[in-house]
């Protein structure tokens, strides 16, 4: 396929489709809080494990030497970004009515339009590895063949199971929160700024009796969700974010696990493309990393391709900054 210039500019296109897909990205439950987009001219990341953890300084005697903080101990990582992409088909009849007089959408019209679709569907595959590597701490990509495997190296007492299901009987959320989150403070110095969990648990949480008990006996038989955040607030735990955004039909986000999260826990890392330095794409150099979006034509038969294109990761560069428990479906509950 050749790239399609005369008709659509490349460099307009990638700067539409790009902006589309920060919009549809900064969207709720895409679980872009966590990562949020970093852009990198390299096809890898490196980064130290947990770097962000906090170092102390000492007090020391006047002309003597600084006490030594840094990376000195940290396990470095390195991962290859992956190249992810989608096309849309723009066929002969489209574009042919696309170029009549009483056309509702014009041939630039519906470019930007599947512009867009790829660049979403680039931004959902995305979303989809957010999910996993924060309820596992890894990815496993195994999509047409291509096969990437990364563990973040975050702590294995950093993925467990409640003692019961909060839907059983004898289950206590705000027990297994307290000591979940004391172990975040101890083993991060840092607290937990947000939990996410999906529908399912917090409908749990809606019919717990352990949690209806903390309003008293006027408690309501089924607890609404500012009710239930109201306590965890109270009790000095984040509030809940329900994520219940799906990808082709399944939740981003485990049913069965929450995870407390805090800012600097991971990032979603563009690197940059071939497209993007071709001249044809006329990109600046700060406009290098992140997604690119061209047409291609083809001549026999005569169509036209969308293609969006990138090579990227999420990547928890601090894991210890989540913390995955499984608190439904749990065998013996």
């Amino acid at each position: 396929m050749a790239l399609w210039t005369d008709v659509i500019s490349p460099a307009e296109l990638t700067g539409f489709s790009r902006e589309a897909a920060s919009q549809f990205d900064a969207t709720a439950g895409t679980l872009s809080d966590v990562f949020p987009t970093v852009g990198t001219t390299d096809v890898s990341f490196k980064w130290y494990v947990n770097e962000k953890v906090q170092d102390v300084a000492a007090f020391r005697s006047f002309d003597a030497e600084s006490k030594i903080g840094g990376a000195a101990g940290l396990e470095e990582k390195i991962a290859s970004l992956t190249p992810i992409s989608l096309k849309k088909r723009f066929g002969e009849y489209d574009q042919l009515v696309r170029m009549g007089q009483n056309s509702p959408e014009s041939v630039q019209a519906a470019a930007d339009r599947l512009a867009t679709e790829v660049a979403q569907g680039v931004v959902r595959r995305l979303i989809q590895a957010r999910g996993e590597a924060l309820v596992t701490g890894a990815l496993s990509i195994n999509d047409d063949g291509v096969v990437a495997n990364v563990d973040f190296g975050r702590r294995p007492d950093h993925t467990v199971d409640a003692a019961v299901a909060w839907d059983a009987a004898g289950s206590d959320p705000i027990a297994d929160l307290e000591a979940w989150r004391q172990a975040y403070v101890d083993h991060t110095g840092q607290e937990p700024t947000g939990i996410k969990a999906s529908p399912q648990i917090v409908a749990a949480l809606q019919r717990n009796e352990t949690l209806r008990g903390y309003l008293g006996t006027n408690a309501p038989t089924l607890l609404d969700r500012a009710t239930i955040n109201n306590i965890l607030v109270g009790y000095g735990l984040p509030g809940i974010e329900v994520v219940n955004t799906r990808v082709a039909g399944q939740p981003v986000l485990d049913p069965d696990y929450l995870v407390l999260t805090a800012e600097g826990a991971g990032a979603t890392v563009y690197g940059t493309t071939l497209e993007a330095v071709d001249p044809r794409y006329q990109l600046a150099d700060a406009a290098l990393p992140g997604l690119v979006v061209g047409a291609y034509a083809e001549d026999d038969p005569n169509i036209k391709w969308i293609r969006a294109n990138a090579v990227a990761l999420p990547i928890l560069g601090n894991p210890d900054l989540t913390f995955a428990a499984r608190v439904l479906a749990i065998a013996g509950s």
